[in-house]
């Protein structure tokens, strides 16, 4: 893969990358306008960077500390920080073997230090995060470790990601289920937060409805609505445009044809509550998927991207 940066409206220039085999997130430093973090996936062999920073815009970068000993694939990174306080935290894979990292910090997108405790145990995995920064709620979620019993894959911070508190449960037409028996085949893939809402939206095994729902981030909501018979998506992105209005696209997870990678996009116009699927050109070719969604607050135009040469 490689970067792009902007130029003008309508110029794009090809930047060459670290040695990240492919590219999940990047977020700029709101204190400097000129850094920014990415986060993605490498092997080792290639180096291991799946953290690199940049202090010039994108021109050029720079490996995070020995970044082959953060993760093995980072997917998702947010800013957390002030003028004076900058923070990052990003969630991703551990590499088996070598370390348990599934939530780091930094206060400046080279040095990050590794938090103990995640909601996902050893061996799960950090997909997504968000934040709410009126109640200073950050929400991770991604895989739970299958060898532990008492990990999950949501969870809750009120310190900006030092220490976290397990979601274990979600209420589906008054009955109590729990998050991992919801999302029991993949995760929870994806969480925006907005208007009062929090939404996150997984893979299941076809019982539950693929994604859950929040007022205040702590008591979640599950649905039996079926909603493309319930497969989840994999690469979602999730995010809220205005007032009621949210949007999330993905690609499916059936692995049969005609199925197989499908791209969807959602929206709803009930705050998350329920969705419908919309006229997408490319959903019935293969394999077009819909990995990254964004919007212009300005005119509420929305961009998709993914694969399948589409945009």
């Amino acid at each position: 893969d490689t970067y792009l940066v902007m130029d003008l409206p309508n110029i794009w220039s090809p930047i060459l990358p670290p040695t990240t085999n492919n590219i999940d997130n990047v977020q700029p430093d709101d204190s400097n306008i000129n850094r920014l973090v990415v986060v993605g996936g490498a092997s080792l062999l290639q180096g291991g960077v799946t953290i690199a920073v940049s202090d010039d815009g994108g021109i050029n970068w720079e490996a995070a500390n020995s970044s082959d000993n953060i993760f093995a694939e980072g997917f998702d990174v947010i800013w957390l920080g002030n003028l004076t306080n900058p923070l990052w935290v990003a969630v991703g894979q551990p590499y088996t073997g070598v370390n348990n990292n599934t939530i780091v910090r930094s206060t400046n997108g080279r040095v990050w230090t590794s938090i103990s405790n995640t909601p996902f145990g050893n061996n799960g995995s950090g997909y997504g995060i968000a934040y709410d920064s009126n109640n200073n709620l950050l929400i991770s979620v991604g895989n739970n470790d299958p060898l532990d019993a008492t990990s999950t894959c949501i969870g809750y911070s009120n310190d900006l990601g030092i220490t976290w508190t397990k979601i274990t449960n979600a209420t589906i037409d008054g009955i109590v289920e729990t998050i991992n028996n919801i999302f029991d085949t993949g995760g929870i893939t994806a969480i925006s937060y907005g208007n009062g809402m929090w939404v996150a939206v997984g893979i299941t095994s076809g019982i539950y409805a693929p994604y859950i729902t929040s007022n205040d981030g702590i008591n979640w909501i599950g649905y039996n609505t079926n909603l493309w018979d319930n497969k989840g998506f994999n690469k979602t992105s999730i995010l809220h445009c205005s007032g009621n209005n949210w949007i999330m696209g993905g690609f499916a997870t059936n692995p049969l044809p005609p199925d197989i990678a499908k791209g969807r996009i959602l929206i709803s116009n009930d705050n998350g509550i329920s969705w419908s699927n919309t006229n997408l050109p490319t959903e019935d070719y293969a394999p077009n998927r819909v990995m990254s969604l964004s919007i212009n607050p300005n005119n509420n135009i929305i961009l998709g991207v993914g694969q399948g040469a589409n945009i």
